[in-house]
């Protein structure tokens, strides 16, 4: 997808908006001289871990990747941190509290809507539930299911962000694995 050139100011509206790199934009006009930058958008995706080695998956209820695994998450808000829209995302999606978070890592995504391709940068956590009591948000999810992260199939899962997330999930279980196997040994 191309970028959609702007062309009004939001500031003074008129059409003296010139694009100055990939992410600047500024206002020609001398008593304005607006300037916007094209960031990406924060978002959170979570990890949810059950006790059997399992974790919770969604399949999108909407484009883009509708029908598609995905991980429960979504836009982080404004005056919101990752924690807190995580613990949201979460609770919107599958009415879960989640307790334990702890940050994975980032990925880069592109999330194409309405004809317009959004970057974000999707940080990843994994977590806990405090419960099974799952309350799915019509429109939201289709629905949810649990699986085997190893038995995954990666081409099912939505975004590519999403699934090198889920790579480096497998190496950070992988990693746990052998530090409790060395520790199960001394």
């Amino acid at each position: 997808m191309k970028d959609v050139p702007v062309f009004y100011c939001p500031k003074c509206g008129e059409k003296s908006l010139r694009q100055l790199s990939a992410k600047k934009f500024v206002c020609e006009r001398e008593h304005c001289q607006f300037t916007a930058y094209k960031n990406a958008a924060a978002a959170v995706a979570a990890i949810i871990e059950l006790n059997d080695d399992k974790i919770i998956m969604i399949r999108r209820g909407k484009e883009p990747g509708r029908g598609k695994l995905d991980l429960p998450g979504g836009f982080v808000d404004a005056n919101e941190t990752l924690e807190e829209s995580l613990e949201r995302e979460v609770k919107e999606e599958l009415g879960l509290q989640i307790r334990d978070p702890s940050y994975l890592s980032s990925f880069p995504n592109k999330y194409p809507y309405k004809g317009i391709e959004y970057s974000t940068v999707d940080s990843v956590f994994v977590c806990k539930p405090d419960s099974m009591d799952v309350k799915r948000e019509e429109g939201e999810i289709e629905g949810w299911e649990m699986f085997d992260p190893e038995l995954l199939n990666l081409e099912d899962v939505a975004f590519k962000s999403i699934r090198k997330a889920l790579e480096q999930y497998l190496e950070f279980i992988q990693q746990r694995r052998n530090r409790q196997t060395k520790d199960w040994s001394n």
